[in-house]
This record gives C-alpha cells, structure tokens and sequence, in this order.
C-alpha cells in the first residue's frame, strides 16, 4: 500500500512525538570539545571556532545559512532545531549541528580563565564542561591533510597543488584562535568588514623556521563574512624551496608543527653566456 504525502506526515509527526519521552540528553565529554581547526582538546580562545563531538546532540544536520542572521547579529540557535551552547554562561553562536557534532563561536567578549561549556537541545541538557581559555589558541585552518588554507592575493584562487604559490608572490593564510581584535566584536556580532588583530606586535610568522619581516606582513584580521576565521597576507621571501613550513607564535602560544603552503620554487636560472666583444 502506498500513502499519501498526508498520511506520511501524519506518520512521522506520530512517531516523533511517541519518542519524545525516550530522547536521550546529549553526550560529550572534555575530550571531544576541540579547537575546529586544529582538533585540539581545550585549545580554545575567545573568538575560536570549536565544535563539540558526541551523540544525540541534535535531531538533523543544518548548517547556518544568511537568512539566520538579524542583521549583524549571529544566531544562537538555528531555527527550529532546538540547540544551544552556553560558554561561561553566554548563549554561544552556533554555526552547524549534527546528531555527531555542533560548531560553536567562543564568545569574543569573554576574557581568558576558566569557564563552562554546556550544550542543550529543546531543554535536555549534556554535561557542564569546564575548560580553560587562554589569550590565544592559533591553528591553521587546512585545505587538505598537511596544507594550509590559503589564496593567491592578486586572483583570489586557491592556493592548491594546480595552483601553488610562487616565491615572492603575496598570499592570504586562514587561521583560527588568534584572540581579540580592534575593536572586540560585540556580543554574536557578525564580522561583515576586515577588524584588525589587537596584538599584533605579539604575531610572529615563521616559514621554514626564519621569522617574516614585519614590513612583509599586510592585513591581520578577521575575514569579512567568515566569524571566527583569520587572515594573515603576507608577501612571501624571493627565495623559498618546495612546500615550507609555516608556523604561528603568538605570545608564545605556537600553531601545530608540519603545516606546510603548497609552493613553486622559481626554477633556477641559467648562468648568461660571457659576452664576445665584436672586434
């Protein structure tokens, strides 16, 4: 027998509401609460990107789309799922669920210490977490397994392996956890211009273990559209071998080891011929 596209919808609505005494509370624990880009446990920061891993932590995958916003103001629930995430007891921007996992935005206005993390949906509440916040947790955000997120300043491209990047060429680096900006984004504030980084002063980056001259490094921010995701533009050396290790200190707070920009060198150029006086 086949039903009709009535009956099914009846069908369900009954069958989710006879389950509803049966829902299980979330579940996670301290060591499924990572930094999104690193997937580091506790590596956490104001204005980091964080997801929660677990089971029963939402009823569907969604994704927040820009409908969900209110004007500049970031949700923190997407319509009609019922899930939430309290940090250090603020209503937290969430920017996906899942039954597997939910992505969060630290509050930026928190301040470094320690603080809970709770996540309920429509009323069950998981665990209470605590955590430790710090000034800064940078990473990486990755563009595959190894390689740095990245794009060509001039075109915009990707920076991948059939577009890399070339010696002495300007290129933009996404990265997480890099900590306040100027000024702090206001509470679920959506970042729709470029908000500089607050300590700059603080950021060394280093490519193949040689710090980058100030004077090399252009806009460090807040990517405009993006919360939570960073940019670092920098006018990369003349001189650089295949694929160099990038890395971040931040006030001594360092991105992981082994993270590399997918690079060209320039092959080297033959000698010129001496030149044969004519007379």
């Amino acid at each position: 027998m086949r039903l009709t596209a009535t009956a099914l919808a009846c069908l369900a609505f009954a069958l989710t509401a006879g389950s509803q005494t049966q829902r299980q509370a979330p579940s996670y624990s301290a060591d499924s609460i990572v930094n999104l880009a690193s997937g580091e446990r506790g590596r956490l920061a104001p204005n980091t990107l964080a997801a929660i891993y677990g089971k029963d932590l939402a009823p569907y995958a969604r994704a927040r789309v820009e409908s969900d916003l209110r004007g500049n103001t970031l949700p923190y629930q997407l319509s009609g799922t019922g899930v939430m995430v309290k940090v250090g007891g603020l209503l937290a921007p969430v920017e996906y669920i899942s039954p597997e996992v939910v992505i969060f935005l630290v509050p930026s206005e928190l301040r470094p210490g320690t603080v809970s993390i709770i996540l309920a949906h429509n009323l069950l509440s998981g665990p209470t977490i605590r955590v430790q916040l710090a000034p800064a947790a940078p990473a990486w955000f990755l563009m595959e397994t190894g390689f740095v997120l990245a794009r060509h300043s001039g075109s915009m491209e990707w920076v991948d392996q059939a577009h890399p990047a070339r010696p002495g060429e300007s290129v933009i680096l996404y990265a997480a956890g890099l900590g306040d900006t100027r000024p702090i984004l206001g509470f679920r504030e959506f970042p729709r211009e470029r908000v500089p980084l607050a300590g700059l002063g603080n950021l060394h980056l280093l490519i193949d273990g040689v710090e980058v001259p100030s004077e090399r490094i252009g806009y460090v921010g807040l990517s405009p559209g993006f919360p939570g995701v960073y940019e670092i533009e920098v006018l990369l050396p003349g001189e650089l071998g295949a694929n160099p290790e990038l890395l971040v200190d931040l006030a001594g707070t360092v991105t992981e080891s082994g993270i590399r920009l997918r690079l060209e060198p320039t092959p080297p150029q033959p000698d010129a011929p001496p030149l044969r006086s004519t007379k």
